[in-house]
């Protein structure tokens, strides 16, 4: 655990419908999308800075869904949600 919140040690501990934020160098993302793809996860979003060359061919490969390319939600976050009426 961190800080008091269960965590685990491996992507293939995680369940299927678990979602991932990766902050990771490139090269760690590749091999994450791919750990990701065997353990049944599909849904990715790779932070600016993480997604390694050719992550888009790759998550087609690998059958996975992943948002990359865009903006960074922990900076940006609230200046992305629509405006409140």
């Amino acid at each position: 655990s961190i800080e008091g919140l269960e965590c685990a040690a491996t992507v293939a501990a995680l369940e299927p419908d678990t979602g991932l934020s990766v902050v990771t160098p490139p090269a760690v993302t590749a091999q994450l999308m791919r750990d990701a793809a065997q353990a049944g996860i599909r849904r990715l979003w790779l932070q600016p800075g993480s997604e390694p060359a050719g992550w888009e061919a790759l998550a087609g490969e690998l059958g996975l869904d992943v948002i990359g390319g865009g903006p960074c939600v922990l900076v940006e976050g609230p200046r992305l949600l629509p405006p409140r009426l």
